[in-house]
């Protein structure tokens, strides 16, 4: 059966909003750590993403694996007509969720003094005074956000997670370290900020989903809340182990010092901009990928698959390469002492280019009902380099954390791009890249050879024009490779 043609106007429309509304999310954040730098210090900065990142890694165990589970199930629900179903599944999710992440924040609370003395930062306790009451508010939102995915609510979801945080966070900065300094420490309001930003993302989550399921009737349905955490307990076992975008900095706090962590933090994050691709494309893909497999159409499957890895890859090489080549610039403008990440950023840059060029390996073993593979292997791939990263964090600091986060992260979408093979027989990863890689060298050596004459941003500049440019009939071919796509969808 061929859906009518708006259907694919608008699975087209979602991504080209996906991509743009990501792509702001990475200069946004880079403001949003300009601001923090300028404003409070690396120090401050850096005991504030101590804080946050111990309430990442007991967000993704208070989460219970729920918030990918609602996605899975809800995307179901929509298929079979039954979206009014939805709410029996969201709201004891969001119950068990807030009851566990509740006794997570308390305990966070009263172990904030011995967790400064663990990470020699004094300062944590007062900013983990407002972060604690944080964690249920964030931990919920994941729910409300994924069942927004899963309905339709693309948009929304997208534009809560890669703009409004941003720009809610931004605003919170700028007004309390303006008008807030004389009643709270610097750390003290970066975590208030933290707050009042999680509760106003919550807010427009909530007024979202009621508008998406108000119309709705609640038919029996088919799936139960028990069929829901049965899918999820996998997941929930995954998450026992902490994610890698918080041990890293956890590892390296204990070893080394807050600064360190800024340091590595701002490294951190700006390589992410390579992954905007990725993300945009799995913002939309997750339900497409449910009704493929519910309809048993592999060939589509593995076709939008590759596909979109294929897409992600062409955009994500020359953001690697720009990373690399402005390393120093990008690094030294937050503040002078931040050109200590720069190996940490080139390092970790290269891994997430082989993160790219894999595609959506995880989100289709989640939709397609291999969750227990993708738990089984974090669990060994990250323990292994949680323990790598101590080793390294001891005898090399920054750049040794970063050299294990970057293994762990190869590892690991190796390993799930070859389960996908093994379990679905398809091949999910970029296809047919060779042309772009050789376009990408063409424009470094051209980068080298204007560099001195005009400087490294207008080299650069001239790195992507020759890109595109050697690139452009590539585009062409993959623009009409679209139509033959669409016209075969279920």
């Amino acid at each position: 059966m061929t859906p009518p043609p708006t259907f694919m106007r608008s699975i087209a429309a979602d991504s080209l909003l996906a991509v743009i509304l990501v792509g702001v999310s990475g200069p946004l954040w880079y403001l949003v750590t300009l601001v923090m730098a300028r404003l409070y210090g690396d120090q401050a900065m850096g005991t504030y993403f101590i804080a946050w990142n111990l309430v990442l890694i007991l967000t993704g165990v208070c989460r219970l694996g729920l918030d990918i589970g609602l996605l899975r199930f809800s995307a179901v629900l929509k298929t079979r007509g039954q979206v009014g179903a939805v709410r029996r599944l969201l709201w004891p999710a969001v119950g068990l969720m807030i009851a566990v992440s509740a006794i997570a924040g308390v305990g966070l609370y009263f172990s904030r003094e011995w967790l400064a003395s663990h990470f020699n930062a004094p300062s944590l306790p007062m900013v983990i005074l407002f972060v604690a009451p944080a964690l249920p508010v964030f931990v919920v939102s994941f729910g409300f956000r994924e069942t927004i995915r899963a309905l339709g609510g693309i948009k929304a979801s997208i534009f809560q997670k890669n703009i409004l945080t941003n720009l809610a966070f931004i605003i919170f900065l700028l007004f309390l370290g303006y008008w807030g300094r004389d009643f709270f420490s610097k750390v003290g309001t970066l975590g208030l900020a933290a707050l009042l930003n999680c509760l106003v993302n919550l807010v427009f989550l909530m007024i979202v989903f009621r508008t998406l399921t108000q119309r709705e009737t609640s038919p029996p349905g088919e799936t139960s809340f028990r069929e829901l955490l049965w899918y999820s307990w996998p997941l929930f076992l995954n998450s026992l182990l902490p994610a890698f975008n918080a041990i890293d900095r956890l590892i390296l706090g204990f070893f080394t010092s807050p600064s360190e962590v800024a340091y590595y933090e701002v490294a951190a994050k700006v390589e992410t901009i390579i992954t905007l691709p990725l993300v945009a494309v799995n913002s939309v893909i997750p339900p497409l990928i449910v009704k493929f497999y519910e309809c048993g159409n592999m060939a589509n499957l593995e076709l939008i698959a590759q596909t979109t890895a294929r897409w992600a890859y062409f955009l994500g090489l020359p953001l690697t390469l720009l990373l690399i080549l402005l390393a120093p610039e990008i690094l030294g403008y937050v503040g002078a002492n931040f050109i200590k990440a720069r190996f940490a950023l080139i390092v970790l840059s290269l891994a997430q280019l082989v993160n790219v060029a894999s595609g959506s390996v995880g989100f289709i073993l989640y939709m397609t009902g291999h969750q227990w593979t993708v738990a089984i292997g974090r669990f060994v791939i990250m323990g292994i380099a949680a323990i790598l990263m101590a080793v390294l964090a001891k005898a090399y600091g920054l750049d040794g954390v970063a050299c294990a986060s970057a293994f762990g992260l190869i590892v690991l979408n190796v390993f799930l791009g070859l389960s996908v093979w093994r379990y679905l027989n398809i091949k999910a990863f970029a296809w047919g890249t060779g042309w772009a890689n050789l376009s990408a060298l063409l424009g470094v050596l051209l980068f080298f050879v204007v560099k001195p004459l005009v400087g490294p941003f207008v080299g650069a500049a001239f790195f992507l024009l020759a890109y595109l440019a050697l690139l452009a009939k590539t585009i062409k071919k993959e623009i009409e490779l679209a139509s033959p796509m669409i016209s075969r969808q279920p």
